[in-house]
């Protein structure tokens, strides 16, 4: 739900490919390729065990050929969020690119992410707040505030609030990003026929994991069921076990969820990046085996560190 994508991924790579065959040590198409595969794993269109480990080693060449490179260590840092859960690293990467750029509106957008996922959400806001100054005529910073709004406070009105300054900026902008940010809200609200809506408007692992969810808990259960059916096939390529454990959250098959939880943090799925965050999650907070994985993902204190990128 972020980064920067191709809109043709797999030419993309064959491009970038050319060019690391032609020019071997120049940098720039080892971070296009790193970029490529982030979007790839962060879109659904292959699993975060295959894409991130190709974006981090595309990263790490590009900056074993020009360490100034902000882009590179943002990749890196995206990387090694996403698809290897180490904070720590991935933090050291956000703040070499703001040494090189403090004024990279990536980075500020990437570093909020990153400190929304581990919970530091005052200085995410603050990162997003950077991001809207540097880019005022972008829909990025609203969209992302948006989230922040939806994911710290749970303050859905203000998410659709900021969600329509975006669409503001650029009716056009946001596509199925609206959809599903509207669809989030409209299910917490209670909303579920407003947000099956919307879920039909996403791509087919997020729609079927995020309506699964609110047929579920809309008392539609044969429906949630059939949304976990057709999760299956998904999974069989190493996506959409986030998503399967959304649906039996939903559902209140509690160990069901946690048996999908589990396959989610052994496949790397991305999503368990939104473990402490996410409401569809929040009836299993309380047990012992939320707080087991909550512990092996070494999400790092809360507490902020002596220094933060400005």
């Amino acid at each position: 739900m972020k980064g920067v994508f191709s809109s043709d991924p797999k030419k993309a790579l064959e491009y970038y490919e050319k060019a690391i065959q032609k020019y071997p040590n120049f940098a720039q198409p080892y971070v296009g390729s790193s970029w490529t595969y982030i979007g790839l794993g962060q879109l659904n269109q292959m699993g975060s065990n295959q894409a991130f480990p190709k974006a981090k080693d595309y990263a790490r060449k590009a900056l074993e050929l020009d360490d100034s490179l902000d882009e590179a260590h943002i990749a890196l840092a995206e990387s090694l969020t996403e698809g290897d859960w180490n904070w720590s690293d991935a933090e050291i990467e956000f703040k070499r690119a703001f040494e090189i750029n403090p004024n990279s509106a990536a980075a500020h957008s990437g570093y909020a992410w990153h400190l929304m996922f581990v919970g530091r959400m005052e200085e995410a806001f603050a990162e997003a707040k950077r991001y809207q100054e540097l880019s005022p005529r972008l829909t990025g910073p609203y969209t992302l505030l948006a989230y922040l709004h939806y994911f710290r406070d749970r303050d859905y009105d203000e998410a659709l609030a900021q969600l329509r300054k975006a669409e503001e900026v650029n009716p056009n902008c946001c596509g199925y990003i609206s959809s599903l940010i509207r669809g989030w809200v409209y299910r917490e609200k209670g909303m579920y026929k407003e947000a099956f809506v919307e879920f039909q408007k996403v791509p087919p692992v997020w729609r079927l994991g995020h309506l699964g969810n609110a047929y579920a808990r809309a008392g539609k259960k044969d429906e949630a069921r059939k949304a976990v059916q057709e999760l299956m096939e998904y999974t069989k390529q190493g996506l959409g076990t986030w998503e399967v454990a959304l649906v039996y959250a939903g559902l209140g098959e509690k160990d069901q969820a946690f048996e999908w939880l589990e396959r989610a943090y052994k496949a790397h799925d991305k999503g368990m990046c939104y473990l402490k965050i996410d409401p569809p999650l929040d009836p299993l907070r309380s047990d012992p085996r939320f707080q087991d994985l909550l512990r092996r993902m070494n999400f790092p204190s809360n507490q902020a560190p002596s220094t933060t990128p400005q």
